[in-house]
């Protein structure tokens, strides 16, 4: 995994209706080294999913009669390259190299954890021969957790497979280098959400 370092962000935006124009983030600073686990806290409200998406590059400079006015500045770098503006993010490659899972996780629920997998492999990893995907979903099954369960269908998953499952959609990519969570262990027993957080850091 790669390091990836982010300097004052700023991101506000204006709403349509009072016109009001509020900071969102202001002035965020940090850093992640490659292989490395940060933790981002603070309460709801607060910025954290709108830094995530800043960072992921979904977050541009916008003007409409619709959705107001949204503004961002600041710089991202990965892997202590050139710093590039969040005006002009991602990279040319960085919807490849960063990859967000948000709160919520979207799922085909009635196949199961390996055809689930599998529809993902075919799209991302089209370039390879069918036996290198399998093998490759084969391991990330298993770093994750996740092989008892490869021919259980997706929605008899517990809230903590779930997640994992999220988590191996995103690492079949094969260039993803960064890989941000949002509220990974929303919902999970305490049980699961520290399994959840021992695989993330020994991952």
């Amino acid at each position: 995994m790669a390091s990836l370092e982010w300097r004052e962000v700023v991101f506000s935006a204006r709403d349509p209706e009072t016109g009001t124009q509020t900071d969102i983030l202001r002035n965020m600073s940090g850093r992640v080294e490659g292989g490395g686990t940060l933790a981002i806290l603070g309460p709801s409200g607060s910025g954290k999913s709108s830094l995530l998406k800043a960072l992921a590059g979904q977050i541009r400079t916008t003007v409409g009669a619709l959705h107001g006015r949204a503004t961002i500045s600041g710089s991202v770098s990965l892997n202590n390259e050139e710093s590039v503006s969040l005006q002009n993010y991602p990279f040319s490659e960085g919807v490849k190299l960063v990859s967000l899972i948000e709160q919520q996780d979207l799922f085909i629920g009635e196949v199961t954890v390996s055809e689930h997998l599998s529809f993902y492999a075919a799209l991302r990893l089209f370039h390879l021969p069918r036996k290198q995907r399998q093998d490759r979903i084969a391991a990330i099954l298993r770093r994750l957790r996740l092989s008892h369960c490869q021919h259980r269908k997706v929605y008899l998953l517990s809230g903590g497979e779930q997640k994992r499952l999220s988590v191996a959609e995103e690492l079949l990519n094969e260039q993803t280098s960064v890989l941000l969570l949002d509220e990974p262990t929303t919902g999970l027993d305490s049980v699961s959400a520290k399994e959840m957080v021992d695989i993330l850091c020994n991952n």
